[in-house]
């Protein structure tokens, strides 16, 4: 995985947005896949458990401060 997951989008995430945690995990979805495999094997329990952690964790994630207004609209404010 190349691409870093925009920081917007974790704060929306955190924030509760549903569109944003499911872009979380579609952005670690080849992870969790990876991961979900026990002695060669699928297993689906374990896929859910590491998702169902996951979301738990972004709900945990300490921001230093979340920004009052989305990124583009902060770099206009300054012109």
């Amino acid at each position: 995985m190349k691409s870093v997951l925009p920081y917007e989008i974790i704060v929306r995430s955190y924030q509760g947005d549903p569109e944003a945690v499911r872009a979380v995990l579609h952005h670690y979805a080849r992870y969790i896949r990876f991961f979900s495999n026990v002695n060669g094997h699928f297993n689906a329990d374990i896929e859910n458990e590491i998702i169902q952690t996951l979301i738990e964790s972004l709900f945990k994630f300490l921001l230093d401060s979340i920004p009052a207004a989305p990124l583009e609209s902060r770099s206009r404010l300054k012109d």
